[in-house]
């Protein structure tokens, strides 16, 4: 890890939360080197949004959203999300995801590497070794 900062994706927050120690030692190392965790506003209405979550979860949850900033959707990201639909196929939440990194110029931190392998000048980071 270098002086990157990252873009998290929904299914490592969901990892985190079920305590994937893999994860875990992620956030840890991202923090002692003073890098930024930021989220798409789509992965926080995933996550945040999903309507099953046990109340340790939510709990979880509202523990570690302050370490996030929230990428709101903007214009420059929509167009972004729609030359990514019209030029592959990806689902519109990954095009916004994926655009998001790249307006912003982040690393995205995914378990879903094939979702997103084809898009260029994305750096894709998957730290799971399961």
């Amino acid at each position: 890890m270098n002086g990157t900062d990252y873009l998290v994706d929904s299914n490592y927050i969901i990892y985190f939360s079920k305590g994937d120690n893999e994860i875990a030692t992620f956030f840890e190392e991202v923090q002692r080197r003073r890098n930024k965790l930021y989220i798409s506003i789509i992965t926080y209405l995933e996550v945040w949004g999903y309507w099953n979550l046990s109340d340790e979860e939510k709990e979880f949850l509202n523990t570690i959203r302050p370490a996030f900033i929230i990428i709101p959707l903007s214009l420059k990201i929509a167009d972004k999300a729609i030359f990514l639909r019209q030029n592959m196929k990806i689902k519109l939440a990954d095009a916004v995801i994926a655009a998001t990194a790249l307006v912003h110029g982040l690393s995205l931190v995914t378990n879903n590497i094939d979702d997103f392998k084809n898009i260029q000048n994305l750096n894709l980071l998957n730290i799971i070794s399961k």
